[in-house]
């Protein structure tokens, strides 16, 4: 029996416990009498910052009992309202408590009601201008609205008010003209919520029933060239107007006479019972058709034609001038056809700009349909605009060098190959090296010089850091560098491939590189000082046939690359000095950096996948390894 009444227990304490928990956005437990359970009530939210027109759902969390039923309070409801489900709405600025009672508890949430920012306006039903016409006896609809925040609201207290009733008067937002004919001022206010919104005033100008018909109404307005001919395609310069009919009111008029605003853009002449316009310069006017006291206009626009030329050129914005393909130099938009020299605008995005200097505002880095105008005709190029296009060696002191340290970003390209090995790249007197960020595309050419990296400073052909940087396509050969101190130790490229803690991978892609050491240093690195964990090398060959022996020295650099594919270095050095006798370094390193070759031979043996190499750049097939394309030819292998 004893152990009945111990199980009988155990159950019924079990199925109490089980009676308990929340759930929903009024989470409430199962009900129970109030004989065996006190009240719980509690709310999840205690402050609320709400933006006007906002709705949110408090969320309670209690106990059901028999008998009793959640309800809700705003201490200001016109501000804050609350419904029956505990879901608030900011109706004005201000501050309300509401309140949530059940049974002989009570929980509040704190709700402060404002404009965030924002700001209500006053909208139309019509696109409304500051200026309509209208005819006598006709209707408009005024009817306005309040958009916040991004939403419509309809409960605006909307007030209108006519200067002049006599011409047009407003009922529930139509307007309705008169028979008078005049212009009145109509001012449309309103309060939102407690606020007060911009008032907006719009002119009403009401005219008779008036009505223009040129060429039996087929004529609506006057479009005309300003050459018959341009490019192989005929264009119209002038409209004959063979007819014109006017009436008012239902009265035909015959007393009318016919100009043109503006004769330095187009000129009218009778000839009989017929009009013709001709075209004079490109612009806009209009052609005027006046009787008695009234004039109504119809539009009049000149437009220059323009040849799509086809054509892409590559645009230098530090130099405002275009690479021309042919001469290898750059030249003046001026000059990019032949005979179209008097270049005075030229349209971008819709928007025609004046030519001043000769430049072209365009964005860095994007390709830009572009018509170049003179006064009679357009001429339409793409250009793919950059940062620079490099055209000689000396332009690349503007990316490694400063007056003080800079982050180079933009988009650079190299317009040619340039071969000068005997010209000597060093950091200029009173400079400092610079950080590279942007991208440079080498464009399938190919670069021959010497660098020197002279005692002081420690950088490369770009800069000291990479950061973020991306270099591609691009050919390096017949480089000739010498070693560096210690202190400033760095490679062709840069001296590390990211600064400290960037946390930005570079990326070199498609690049060929050939190197040889004319002098040496304390440190000799080949290609960088430190991968720094940063450099993502992609289809990169590094040719150093040797490397002088220091205390520092490698043919690639310190250090793991981010990242490396289809990646090789042809060198009887090591990669770096360390990674011989380092077995940590061996392990960690050797695998994130390029394949070592002793030479071109034991490469073409390795057997290599080479078909990611683009075969616009490089050529696999002649001797069996990835070569630079345009230096097949003169290969040594």
């Amino acid at each position: 029996m004893k152990k009945f009444l111990s199980l009988l227990i155990y159950v019924l304490c079990f199925a109490a416990l089980t009676l308990t928990g929340c759930q929903g956005k009024s989470d409430s437990t199962s009900p129970s009498s109030s004989a065996q359970q006190e009240t719980y009530l509690k709310l999840k939210n205690s402050n609320e910052i709400l933006t006007l027109g906002d709705r949110v759902e408090l969320t309670v969390s209690y106990n059901e009992i028999d008998g009793e039923q959640l309800s809700w309070f705003s201490s200001k409801p016109d501000v804050v309202s609350v419904d029956e489900n505990g879901v608030v709405e900011a109706l004005k600025v201000g501050k309300s408590t509401v309140t949530v009672r059940y049974g002989e508890k009570e929980a509040t949430c704190e709700i402060e009601s404002g404009l965030s920012g924002n700001i209500p306006v006053l909208a139309f039903n019509n696109n409304m201008r500051e200026e309509i016409t209208l005819m006598k006896s006709s209707e408009y609809d005024f009817g306005a609205h309040i958009r916040f925040n991004g939403k419509t609201f309809l409960d605006g207290e909307i007030e209108y008010y006519v200067a002049d009733e006599s011409v047009a008067t407003i009922v529930d937002g139509k307007l309705e003209t008169k028979q008078a004919v005049g212009s009145t001022i109509v001012s449309v206010a309103a309060i939102w919520r407690g606020q007060t919104v911009h008032t907006k005033t719009v002119k009403v100008n009401v005219i008779e029933d008036t009505t223009v018909l040129l060429n039996d109404g087929k004529l609506q307005s006057v479009e005309l060239y300003t050459l018959e001919n341009y490019e192989g395609v005929e264009y119209s310069t002038s409209q004959t107007i063979s007819s014109v009919s006017v009436s008012q009111d239902g009265e035909v008029i015959t007393d009318y006479d016919l100009f043109i605003l503006d004769e330095g853009i187009a000129t009218i002449e009778k000839f009989g019972s017929a009009w013709e316009i001709k075209a004079s310069k490109a612009g806009k006017t209009n052609l005027i058709v006046s009787f008695g006291n009234k004039e109504i206009a119809f539009d009049v626009h000149v437009l220059r034609p323009v040849f799509d030329s086809g054509i892409t050129l590559n645009y230098s914005i530090s130099d405002a001038k275009y690479f021309d393909e042919g001469s290898q130099t750059l030249k003046a938009v001026t000059e990019v056809k032949e005979g179209f020299s008097d270049i005075i605008s030229y349209e971008f995005n819709g928007k025609e700009y004046k030519l001043k200097n000769g430049v072209l505002a365009l964005p860095d880095g994007e390709s830009c349909n572009v018509v170049l105008y003179n006064e009679n005709a357009g001429y339409r190029v793409t250009f793919c605009a950059y940062t620079t296009v490099i055209d000689e060696l000396k332009d690349f002191e503007n990316i490694y060098a400063g007056e003080e340290k800079t982050e180079i970003s933009g988009v650079y390209m190299l317009g040619k190959d340039i071969i000068e090995p005997n010209t000597v790249l060093s950091m200029p007197s009173g400079k400092v090296p610079n950080d590279f960020a942007g991208e440079f595309d080498g464009k399938g050419h190919v670069l021959s010089f010497t660098f020197d990296h002279g005692t002081v400073h420690r950088f490369g052909l770009f800069g000291e850091y990479l950061n973020g940087a991306r270099i591609e396509n691009l050919a390096l050969s017949n480089i000739k560098q010498n070693g560096t101190p210690r202190r400033n130790v760095s490679g062709i490229i840069c001296f590390a491939a990211q600064p400290n803690n960037s946390k930005k991978s570079s990326t070199i892609k498609n690049v060929y590189v050939d190197i040889e050491f004319y002098a040496e240093g304390k440190a000799n690195m080949a290609f960088m000082y430190s991968a720094a964990w940063a450099a993502i090398i992609e289809n990169v060959i590094i040719h150093v046939p040797t490397v002088p022996l220091s205390d520092e020295y490698g043919s690639f650099a310190r250090g793991a690359c981010a990242s490396v594919s289809n990646s090789y270095i042809i060198s009887s050095a090591v990669r770096y000095k360390d990674l011989e006798t380092n077995p940590n370094n061996i392990n960690s390193w050797i695998k994130m950096q390029p394949i070592l070759y002793a030479d071109y031979n034991a490469m073409k043996s390795a057997g290599n996948d080479y078909s990611s190499f683009s075969a616009e750049l490089w050529d696999v097939t002649t001797y069996g390894v990835p070569v630079w394309k345009s230096l097949v030819e003169d290969f040594a292998f």
